[in-house]
């Protein structure tokens, strides 16, 4: 049996299909939902056992809140509906790899599962801008319990991305969210 990478997503962990497809829905809809009302189109949702215990999308403009990620959202839905803020057994279901700052959350908030749809690499080819996991926090995410699984039902959760930077008017925002290339593109093309 090959070593798994400390942090990389786990081959052998496999959260109960029935429930991962139902959650990773709730979470997709979260993210078509925000990118249909003007948000940057990321959603998430957390699951104990088989109960939504909180949703979120992303809200980072309309509450000009740097943190308003759809993962804290939903942690935060979470934690006021549970009135606790020890997440352990629940699972985060997210439409993209989370950012730095949304592992840290879950690291905080103890999650034990985090499922994502698109890659960030995926959500740095749709034109935002991504600041990379570094392997050490995964690492320490690894090492506290947390369980990553990526991909599944990634080809949409890259279609909702993609949807949205193709159609979205990214004046206003291209500084904090666009990415390099794609905010170099669209300068020289303005030109």
């Amino acid at each position: 049996m090959a070593a798994r990478t400390k942090g990389a997503p786990d081959p052998a962990w496999k959260p109960d299909p029935v429930v991962s497809h139902w959650a990773m829905r709730q979470a997709l809809d979260q993210a078509a939902y925000a990118a249909r009302t003007g948000q940057l189109p990321f959603g998430a949702c957390v699951i104990r056992g088989v109960e939504l215990i909180g949703t979120g999308h992303n809200t980072v403009l309309t509450d000009q809140d740097v943190s308003g990620h759809a993962e804290i959202n939903a942690l935060r839905a979470a934690c006021a509906k549970t009135d606790e803020i020890d997440l352990h057994g629940c699972v985060l279901y997210t439409s993209c790899e989370p950012c730095p700052m949304c592992l840290t959350a879950c690291y905080w908030a103890r999650v034990s599962g985090i499922v994502y749809a698109a890659k960030a690499a995926d959500a740095t080819q749709a034109g935002f801008r991504q600041l990379p996991n570094a392997p050490a926090h995964l690492s320490i995410l690894a090492t506290a319990g947390t369980r990553l699984a990526g991909g599944l039902m990634r080809d949409e959760g890259c279609r909702i991305l993609t949807n949205w930077s193709a159609t979205a008017n990214w004046s206003g925002h291209q500084g904090a969210y666009q990415n390099d290339a794609l905010r170099q593109r669209d300068s020289r093309t303005a030109e």
